[in-house]
């Protein structure tokens, strides 16, 4: 029971913090960190921890090959939708202080979305996941999103412990060998 009140007091914590703004360059922050809308100009920051392929043991992705396919992508994503505009591609740098350590994303299609989490490997064990996800939930259930899931590698503990903090849970849906969870607001 106490983890539940912990768990509580943590997200009750966040949702005072958050800025909640409804477009979709919106600035989130938290105790910790500043969630800024991602843009081209950030690959240079992103890069070399995005190079780490230890970030992409559980994933079927790999390393960016160089800065500029990085810087590419990036400026495909800060469109902030699809080409076809049925999507709309969320995708925040985190700061620490001014210092890169991440990304979070959302890929959201009316009220639903999906949900993704990337933490340098020099950041992991300290909250910074779990503090970012729970910040982007909260940003996308004040505007209006009611279904949030994310695809976790069955063997990726860390993401299924960072999903757990913040109120998701599994389901036996498999998509492309990884796990579906969906969040429930608690």
């Amino acid at each position: 029971m106490r983890g539940v009140r912990r768990h509580r007091d943590f997200v009750e914590a966040l949702r005072q913090q958050v800025i909640k703004f409804s477009d979709e360059n919106a600035i989130i922050e938290t105790q910790r960190l500043r969630l800024v809308p991602l843009v081209q100009a950030h690959a240079s920051s992103l890069f070399p921890i995005l190079s780490d392929g230890a970030l992409y043991e559980f994933t079927q992705e790999t390393p960016p090959v160089s800065l500029s396919a990085l810087s590419d992508r990036f400026a495909l994503l800060e469109s902030r939708h699809s080409p076809d505009g049925t999507q709309s591609w969320l995708n925040w740098l985190l700061l620490e202080s001014s210092d890169a350590i991440g990304y979070v994303q959302a890929t959201v299609t009316g009220a639903e979305a999906d949900v993704a989490w990337v933490v340098g490997v020099p950041w992991h064990c300290q909250g910074y996941a779990t503090e970012a996800a729970a910040a982007m939930i909260l940003w996308l259930q004040a505007v209006g999103v009611r279904v949030i899931r994310a695809k976790i590698h069955p063997t990726h503990s860390a993401s299924q412990r960072v999903a757990v903090k913040v109120g998701f849970s599994p389901t036996h849906e498999v998509v492309d060998g990884e796990a579906v969870w969906v969040f429930a607001a608690k």
